[in-house]
């Protein structure tokens, strides 16, 4: 019983989120903060759910363990921030500055980058599921060890960008650059990469593309690691 009632205790701090105020401003669910200069501010164990951040100034900010869902970054600078162990389920970042930005730890689900710059952020240990890539810069960013499920990478930019032992069946790689990119034991299965130019030492070294639709347009059959195997050829590049 005493397990119990600590087990609950544990739950209810987990997903409790605190009040607090920032520029005589209260942080609470769906508050409108567009246009607003916060750098240097950290947001600590909040609920912003469907809150607007539209244009807003964020560098160097701070925000960790809260629920950043249905957000609107549209157009804000959250550049050298830190966003750790959060949700951002349904959050829009759309022509938002993000270099630098380290979001280790956190959650994603159906987000949507779209225009954005991204260059050297950190997406190490996420989950970064069913979202979407779009027209953005991303490269020399870090998606190390990350569950990249059903996201779609459509007119990007990913040289440096470093996937390796990341789980991105499903993903969707189309019109982008992949130049120096790093897959090294990456699970691709069933992804699609058809039109991708991988010549240009993108490492695929241990990755697994069983069921992915390779450069050429036609699928890789069983026991396809490190290459994608067709008509009993291996292919590599």
């Amino acid at each position: 019983m005493k397990i119990l009632i600590n087990f609950l205790l544990l739950f209810s701090c987990l997903y409790s989120y605190e009040e607090m105020v920032i520029d005589g401003h209260t942080i609470k669910p769906g508050i409108n903060l567009s246009s607003e200069e916060l750098n240097q501010k950290h947001f600590i164990n909040v609920d912003l759910n469907g809150s607007k951040f539209i244009a807003t100034e964020l560098k160097r900010c701070g925000f960790s363990n809260s629920n950043i869902a249905n957000v609107d970054f549209t157009e804000a600078n959250l550049d050298s921030s830190k966003l750790l162990d959060s949700l951002f389920d349904n959050t829009i970042f759309n022509k938002t500055s993000l270099r630098r930005v380290d979001f280790v730890g956190s959650e994603f689900n159906n987000a949507v980058f779209e225009e954005s710059k991204l260059k050297w952020t950190d997406f190490s240990n996420t989950k970064l599921n069913n979202s979407k890539f779009l027209n953005t810069s991303i490269k020399w960013a870090k998606f190390l060890k990350s569950e990249i499920k059903g996201t779609k990478f459509e007119n990007c930019d990913l040289a440096f960008s470093n996937f390796k032992d990341s789980d991105l069946r499903d993903s969707v790689f189309k019109n982008s650059n992949l130049k120096f990119a790093d897959f090294e034991n990456a699970d691709l299965r069933n992804a699609s990469l058809e039109g991708i130019d991988l010549s240009q030492e993108t490492n695929i070294n241990n990755a697994r593309f069983d069921g992915a639709v390779w450069t050429n347009g036609k699928k890789c059959q069983s026991f396809s690691i490190g290459f994608c195997r067709q008509d009993g050829k291996k292919l590599f590049l």
